[in-house]
């Protein structure tokens, strides 16, 4: 019969030492990375790859009992391949110039154009540390390396918890500061630190606001995500009216969503809006469910009332902090940019982007090189032009159309399959491990691939990070509860054939 609650519990089986290791090294990463001032400058992009590295080589250095066995697991990864891939493409990229920057003779930097072999990928070569495909391969690694040390590794539900509970505690502590921040009204990061950007708007250790509600809507996921799994009918936590420590979920889901509605980032608001009816929905199926199943129904409205009360009351407590005037401002202007869409500047910079685009669609101009040929096409649209006096454009502010522009369709498409690949051959191939749980965590995963539509948030060494994280421990959840039903169902079925 199925409950709403499990009714039992069953003594966990501690972690291998490896298996502790890897963890312990993908959460420091994380963290690392976080209070790093987000990883966005060189020494904190060293300490990145270098912890990075570390996961992985630990993950795949042979055990005495198993040996090789990680690393065989490693290369049936395909977002292992396809990753390493893309790397190795941006490495060629800056090996092939098409243009050097190089100083004059006043000392400044200036682009010069240089023979390279058309047929292979080329690009930018920058001074070290400038934005090219060198600096561009040091974002992206790190969370590849990741994601591929997790899947490779760690082969215990209980370590993808751990790591979920890493993403939903930092986001918590990062929307903290971050509402504290803004009620002192800070203007240096945590306090002590010039923002990378001089004196732009910033969100705890981000620049950019829009990048920290996607920071923190991955938190929320990774927490609703965790209050599913304690509260399903297979979870080894005690019955959720008994209580337990995973009921500290509920307040730290509501902080995470008060820092999010704190940043005032228009696609956050709607980005966390799907989050939360997802695992609304989810609640309510499961409830449902019960009612119909179970007798016991007193029983199943009491724990929902408690768990309604509990995030209500969470909210007010956090509601007190955030400016409602600004609020209402920005679901204004969501509104009026709803009505007429075309008005935003960021349409034009699409167009703008996709004739860049078109101009090299097969190997991209160089990883990390929108910003230095986006003026080639930015001319044609005048409305563009009319930014050009007050800041650059940087980024596409679209991810895909940022990465098909650098990458080509060479590079782009294993990127791409990297990302979609992986969640789509869970949907397909391994359904009996899809729960709520999973659910939830699919559908973060799917709003925020939203979000990146309309943002260049996959630019974010951090933001790339916690989305490789959420990305494989939903997926590594998934199929290794489709392997346990599996193994279970023919272990019924060998049963039967005995009695029959």
């Amino acid at each position: 019969m199925n409950h709403l609650f499990s009714q039992h519990s069953r003594r966990a089986v501690p972690l291998p030492g490896r298996e502790k290791l890897v963890t312990a090294l993908v959460c420091a990463t994380l963290l690392w990375t976080t209070w790093a001032l987000g990883g966005v400058y060189l020494w904190a992009q060293f300490g990145s790859l270098l912890l990075g590295g570390a996961s992985l080589v630990a993950a795949i250095w042979p055990q005495r009992e198993r040996g090789w066995a990680n690393l065989r697991s490693l290369r049936r990864f395909p977002p292992f391949w396809l990753g390493l891939f893309v790397m190795l493409y941006m490495f060629v990229q800056y090996l092939n110039p098409s243009w050097v920057f190089e100083p004059n003779a006043e000392d400044r930097l200036v682009a010069h154009s240089r023979d390279f072999v058309a047929w292979l990928p080329n690009g930018i070569k920058t001074p070290f540390g400038m934005m090219g495909p060198v600096l561009m391969t040091m974002v992206l690694a790190p969370g590849w390396m990741l994601m591929c040390a997790v899947w490779a590794a760690l082969g215990r539900p209980k370590a993808m918890r751990i790591i979920l509970w890493c993403l939903t505690l930092n986001a918590s502590l990062f929307a903290t500061i971050g509402i504290t921040q803004s009620i002192t009204h800070a203007r240096k990061m945590l306090w002590f630190f010039d923002g990378p950007l001089g004196d732009s708007v910033f969100w705890g250790t981000i620049a950019n606001p829009n990048h920290s509600s996607a920071f923190m809507n991955m938190g929320l996921t990774a927490s609703l995500l965790l209050l599913l799994h304690y509260t399903g009918p297979h979870s080894r936590s005690k019955d959720l009216s008994k209580g337990g420590s995973f009921l500290m979920l509920i307040p730290l889901s509501v902080i995470i969503l008060g820092g999010v509605v704190q940043a005032m980032s228009r696609a956050g608001f709607i980005v966390a809006a799907i989050i939360v009816l997802a695992a609304a929905l989810m609640f309510v199926a499961r409830f449902v469910r019960a009612m119909l199943d179970s007798g016991n129904r007193s029983t199943a409205l009491a724990v929902c009332g408690v768990l309604f009360a509990g995030a209500a009351i969470s909210g007010v407590a956090v509601s007190g902090s955030v400016d409602m005037n600004r609020l209402s401002r920005e679901l204004r202007s969501l509104g009026t940019l709803a009505e007429s869409p075309m008005d935003d500047t960021r349409v034009t910079l699409n167009k703008a982007s996709t004739d860049l685009f078109m101009q090299k669609p097969v190997l991209g101009w160089g990883g990390g090189c929108y910003r230095y040929f986006i003026n080639l096409t930015q001319r044609n649209y005048p409305q563009l032009n009319a930014l050009r006096g007050k800041r650059n454009i940087v980024f596409a502010h679209n991810d895909y159309l940022n990465y098909l522009c650098e990458l080509g369709l060479v590079g782009a498409v294993p990127l791409g399959l990297c990302v979609f690949g992986l969640p789509a051959s869970i949907l397909l191939f391994r359904r009996r491990g899809i729960d709520s749980a999973v659910l939830v965590g699919m559908s973060g995963i799917g709003a925020v691939l939203l979000h990146v539509s309309v943002e260049f948030l996959m630019q974010h060494p951090l933001v790339i990070m916690q989305f490789s994280l959420l990305l494989v421990c939903t997926c590594r959840m998934a199929n290794q509860k489709h392997h346990a039903t599996l193994h279970v169902e023919r272990g019924l079925a060998k049963a039967q054939k005995r009695i029959a």
